[in-house]
């Protein structure tokens, strides 16, 4: 346990100890107090669904806006931990599902961010060979460390500027979703600044029943911000379920992410290669270094079984 929540305070919200969390705001705690990471009473009782706290401490001034340092409200971190009664306490009470949230864009905080992104590249580089040796191959048409500089400049850009943010593209648990989407119009088809988005955070979990649901209820197979679908994303983590449920709903099998690689790439499994194939994916497909899926599968039966079709569909 950290010590920041060996308080005592946040320990008694916790607990959802609502008559010894009164006794202590009438000692002097506060509603609008900050713990560690700026999380605020209400961000505690919403994460660890502590209702009854939560509806004490909204009555003695604490706020639905307020923001932790990620720049989360409670109810994001009400969502993020599948507390659907929670959500629905803060909801009613006025909490919005997307908000707004401007960060520190002085030049100390352009400067962190830098060091946090610079060092990422070397660490690309070392996890993979294959690509190091072509950035520092003498076929670039470019200055490989100019390019990067230009990616961290691009990253910091991006991290500093005003953020949309979405309670539902936290959401993890089908319940919340309902909640959400249902009774509050939360907007299915649109992205996180982190290339997230609900059907893709879904299929990832391998969640069948709420891929399904959001299916049925408006979610676009083939929508995506980064290129790279949910089917990709399924097919990634082997849940051929989900597979099935994508391919069904008309997702397209040879949609190609930022780097054109196509799902067939990432077969894990004969069940997940055998659909794609019945719908239609081209083992023939190359990405942007010219492999085609076969060079990027791990499995040596499956690896092998995509090179035979290259090889007839070439004949």
């Amino acid at each position: 346990m950290q010590e920041w929540e060996r308080d005592e305070f946040a320990m008694t919200i916790r607990e959802n100890d609502v008559a010894e969390m009164e006794r202590m705001l009438v000692a002097g705690r506060t509603p609008t107090e900050r713990f560690h990471f700026q999380r605020t009473p209400l961000h505690i009782a919403a994460e660890h669904g502590a209702n009854e706290c939560a509806t004490l401490l909204l009555s003695k001034g604490a706020s639905l806006e307020a923001m932790d340092e990620a720049g989360w409200t409670p109810l994001v971190c009400a969502v993020q931990h599948a507390r659907t009664l929670m959500a629905g306490l803060l909801l009613k009470a006025g909490a919005r599902i997307s908000y707004l949230h401007t960060s520190d864009d002085s030049p100390e905080a352009r400067g962190q961010l830098a060091g946090f992104y610079q060092p990422l590249f070397q660490q690309v580089r070392e996890s993979n060979p294959e690509l190091a040796a072509i950035m520092d191959g003498p076929d670039l048409d470019f200055d490989p460390k100019e390019f990067e500089q230009e990616l961290v400049d691009s990253m910091v850009e991006t991290s500093v500027k005003p953020r949309e943010i979405q309670a539902v593209h936290h959401c993890r648990d089908l319940p919340t979703l309902k909640l959400l989407v249902e009774e509050y119009r939360a907007e299915i088809n649109s992205g996180d600044g982190a290339g997230y988005w609900p059907l893709k955070a879904f299929a990832e979990e391998g969640d069948a029943e709420a891929v399904a649901w959001l299916l049925a209820h408006g979610a676009k197979p083939d929508f995506t911000p980064t290129g790279e679908t949910a089917l990709h994303t399924a097919v990634l983590r082997n849940h051929p379920a989900c597979v099935q449920l994508l391919l069904q709903a008309a997702a397209d099998p040879n949609q190609q992410d930022v780097d054109m690689v196509v799902p067939l790439a990432h077969v894990a499994s004969e069940e997940a290669m055998e659909l794609l194939l019945s719908f239609g994916a081209d083992p023939n497909i190359a990405d942007q270094c010219d492999h085609k899926p076969s060079h990027w599968v791990k499995d040596p039966k499956l690896k092998a079984r995509l090179k035979a079709m290259e090889r007839r569909r070439k004949g």
